[in-house]
């Protein structure tokens, strides 16, 4: 299976580059992955066009919402991706060696790819695979980015997932230490959860439409999504997104960017995908460093928010 409306965390480092000022991939000015502020401050963006967007993952019968007598069939959470930013270093390639012996236990012998130190130091540099399979590193010069991915069969629930995520804070940040003999800047945590529908896609839209109390041109509806941002603690940015999603099987085809017809999709249903780091901190304290300590309350701060979220969509409207 394939994303087609949420792009691949590799392609475009939506979640995980940390150059954005609201999210940990966003570039614009004015907000994020998410832009508004609270959940009473809404960004609507409605689509008509075939802007396919999708992601793949699992279930949990944690909440059923009835959509015209449809029912979504629970929940899994598709990814889970920690993110640390920190000052850039040109020369990250170089230590791609020493990286493999701290991480030998854990990853696979890593490919370093051949782009020249001059180009964008977000583009990434070093990637580790997993040897369970589940993600991989992805290492910059300003950017360690840990990925999981999941598949739906797998049934990933949050708890498991901030395991996962817990158990990986030492590894992330001992390279920091160890190896880069730094700090980071902020850090970062992003989840991806996907909530599939049994019912017809139009009335999944119909649902969003209502839940969300907006007056949409309903026809030729092809998309729907809000987007949130809010500060929390005085600290973090606590990014949120809910839309719909489609799922399509990866297929080996001669033409560069394949077709996604509507009705070949896999899976349909809502996706929420949450954003939670310390970058207001950097934003508005001078000299800022993060540590491990807040990349914890990130991960819990984002549990917290995904639950929310969740429980928002199934509230009667």
């Amino acid at each position: 299976m394939s994303p087609a409306n949420l792009p691949s965390p590799l392609a475009a480092q939506g979640l995980t580059d940390g150059l954005g000022s609201n999210s940990l991939g966003d570039r614009s000015k004015d907000g994020g992955v998410i832009r508004g502020t609270a959940w009473n401050v809404i960004h609507l963006t409605a689509s008509g066009l075939q802007d396919e967007r999708c992601q793949r993952h699992e279930s949990k019968p944690v909440m059923v919402l009835g959509v015209q007598g449809r029912m979504f069939e629970g929940y899994y959470v598709a990814q889970a991706i920690l993110t640390s930013v920190f000052p850039r270093r040109s020369d990250i390639r170089q230590l791609a060696f020493q990286f493999e012996e701290r991480l030998q236990d854990r990853f696979l012998p890593p490919t370093v790819l051949p782009l020249p130190d001059e180009l964008e130091p977000e583009m990434p540099r070093i990637l580790f695979g997993a040897k369970d399979g589940t993600g991989q590193l992805i290492i910059s010069q300003v950017s360690l980015s840990l990925q999981n991915h999941y598949s739906r069969q797998q049934k990933r629930q949050l708890a498991h997932v901030e395991g996962c995520l817990t158990g990986s804070f030492p590894v992330i940040f001992g390279l920091l230490e160890f190896m880069l003999q730094m700090r980071p800047n902020f850090v970062g945590v992003a989840l991806v959860l996907n909530l599939p529908s049994q019912g017809d896609e139009q009335e999944l839209l119909e649902f969003l439409c209502d839940r969300l109390r907006v007056a949409v041109e309903r026809q030729g509806l092809h998309d729907l999504e809000l987007k949130t941002v809010r500060v929390v603690e005085n600290s973090f940015f606590a990014n949120t997104v809910v839309r719909n999603f489609r799922t399509f099987k990866t297929e080996s085809s001669s033409q560069w960017v394949p077709p996604m017809p509507r009705g070949q999709a896999l899976e349909t249903g809502l996706q929420i995908v949450v954003d939670c780091n310390d970058r207001y901190c950097y934003n508005e304290r001078i000299g800022y460093q993060s540590s491990e300590e807040m990349a914890r309350k990130a991960l819990r701060l984002a549990i917290d928010q995904a639950r929310e979220a969740m429980e928002w969509l199934g509230r009667q409207p």
